[in-house]
């Protein structure tokens, strides 16, 4: 699950796609197939992407 959301996060293009990873990541985590900290470092991942409005 986490190399999926890596690669969701690569393709960040826009704030909405953004807003859709870190949606993602959420559920996940509260899914519990994600650590704490895999969801701290994939939060971190996704919002060092610089997007375009």
């Amino acid at each position: 699950m986490f190399k999926k959301l890596v690669r969701q996060i690569s393709e960040i293009k826009t704030e909405d796609d953004r807003n859709t990873c870190f949606g993602a990541i959420d559920f996940v985590f509260n899914s519990g197939k994600i650590s704490w900290e895999d969801h701290e470092t994939l939060y971190t991942l996704a919002a060092y992407f610089r997007v375009g409005v």
